[in-house]
């Protein structure tokens, strides 16, 4: 048995399509794009996904009106220790423990809510 005879055998066995000529390929190509030409393929996501898809839209709309709301305060609190904050003016408050300090960092108005006690070195102006 010669390598060309062990060869065809081996391919025989692998059921491997028969050489064809480039145009024969192409040809046999275009016939199947035809068949599926009018065809419009639509995927379907499973539930599943579609269900996480929406919760995460849902996560991060809560997120950006709780990230960017003009409105919003902020919040400095002392658990068990005295913390120093400066305010957007550059006034320094200095919480005593258990103090908690909220204001709005825009600082249009001076205003302060203040829970506990506090020192306060206010700059003018």
């Amino acid at each position: 048995m010669n390598k060309e005879d062990i060869c065809k055998e081996l391919l025989s066995f692998m059921n491997t399509p028969e050489m064809q000529s480039k145009e024969a390929s192409w040809n046999q190509l275009q016939a199947k794009l035809n068949q599926n030409k009018g065809e419009t393929l639509v995927r379907k996501m499973p539930w599943l996904i579609r269900r996480g898809w929406a919760v995460a839209a849902a996560v991060i709309a809560v997120v950006a009106v709780f990230f960017f709301n003009p409105d919003e305060q902020t919040r400095v609190a002392s658990k068990n220790d005295i913390e120093i904050v400066t305010l957007p003016d550059g006034s320094r408050v200095t919480l005593n423990e258990n103090s908690e300090i909220a204001y709005n960092p825009s600082w249009e108005n001076r205003v302060i809510e203040l829970k506990g006690e506090a020192f306060f070195e206010v700059k003018k102006g």
